[in-house]
């Protein structure tokens, strides 16, 4: 599925709403921008396309950009912030296609998604035919699904400070609640630090297993190049792991280069000489391995 996120009107010629020394497109267009950042970064979105409506494109060239990016089983969310003559005007509102029952359905729960994350005042979902232009363009005009969120008040303190602080977080669960995934979203920091204690553990698996085919020594040769290729593989997802992370210096790397074991290649010499050499290599790649789990252990603490 495509997402495409807007941040409502323009910048120049329609920047919307004015209030408080700002605008309204100013201030949607640094939330569409984080929103973008954060589903892109969602572990359970990554099957989906994620993209930001160009912020200087206007009404008719958003429609447009829209129409030729997505399909009917698309969605569009449309930022925008109200306006009141009063400061003390507040809440949030989400509006939908008017005759669609099930983007009525929909809005419902986004609407919930928005109020509670803002935790500013439940304003309610409408279909676009409740506003005072009888109709919503980017709602109306695009082929896909299309959302239009009206993230509190620009002209009321309180709501342009929730908008600023929350806003990106609140959409992002949105967009989520769209796509029924209520949960809160996968922590990626939390699942690299997982897979990577997660390997360590299979590391060591795999070395008790070694262990043990080393002392009961009934085990064949083909049986210990299994292994060692096995051991091989890990280092090689671990260093992969880790090469993701994005903080690693040349050291750490060298330190991986250092621990892989030069695989385990039999000369036909008779088996206590393959097991005298296999025990050796075994004993120093165990050893760097060492220094190998203390560098986890420091990236992940």
């Amino acid at each position: 599925m495509n997402i495409l996120i807007d941040a409502g009107h323009t910048d120049k010629t329609d920047p919307g709403a004015v209030a408080n020394g700002t605008t309204e497109h100013a201030e949607v267009v640094q939330i569409a921008k984080a929103v973008v950042e954060l589903l892109q970064n969602d572990l359970e979105l990554s099957s989906h396309t994620i993209s930001l409506m160009p912020t200087s494109n206007s009404l008719v060239e958003k429609i447009a950009y829209a129409n030729a990016t997505l399909r009917s089983n698309d969605v569009l969310f449309s930022l925008h912030m109200n306006s009141a003559g009063s400061a003390a005007a507040s809440g949030c509102e989400t509006y939908y296609l008017g005759e669609n029952t099930i983007q009525k359905k929909q809005a419902k729960g986004i609407q919930s998604a928005l109020a509670r994350g803002l935790k500013i005042k439940n304003r309610g979902y409408f279909p676009d035919t409740k506003t005072r232009h009888g109709r919503l363009g980017i709602i109306r005009d695009v082929r896909a699904s299309a959302f239009l969120l009206e993230i509190g008040f620009i002209t009321n303190d309180v709501d342009l400070a929730r908008a600023r602080d929350v806003g990106p977080a609140t959409v992002h669960s949105c967009v989520r609640d769209y796509l029924g995934l209520t949960m809160a979203p996968i922590d990626p920091i939390t699942v690299k630090r997982k897979a990577l204690l997660d390997m360590e553990q299979s590391i060591d698996n795999t070395l008790s297993k070694v262990d043990s085919l080393l002392k009961s020594l009934e085990g064949n040769l083909d049986e210990w190049k299994k292994f060692d290729l096995e051991i091989d593989g890990k280092r090689g997802a671990l260093l992969a792991l880790m090469a993701e992370q994005g903080d690693m210096v040349d050291s750490d790397v060298q330190i991986y280069e250092k621990t892989v074991m030069r695989k385990f290649l039999l000369q036909n010499n008779d088996l206590l000489d393959e097991l005298e050499v296999y025990l050796e290599k075994r004993r120093a790649w165990h050893g760097k391995i060492s220094k190998v789990r203390e560098v986890i252990r420091k990236k992940v603490s």
